[in-house]
């Protein structure tokens, strides 16, 4: 396993790496907007009903 540790072109190993950090941010703003979410009252139990049925 140690023999073919660096076999691969240094443009894949980037672009390998970009991939990876890019999911990771990708992955960790959904995770944010999931938190953001949850975080927020309910419009029918906050007594905001009203707008939301404005809106339909």
């Amino acid at each position: 396993m140690a023999d073919h540790a660096h076999s691969m072109p240094a443009s894949v190993r980037a672009a390998s790496i970009c991939a990876r950090m890019l999911a990771a941010l990708a992955l960790s703003f959904l995770f944010a907007l999931a938190a953001i979410g949850l975080a927020m009252p309910d419009p029918v139990t906050a007594g905001r009903a009203v707008a939301v049925e404005a809106v339909r």
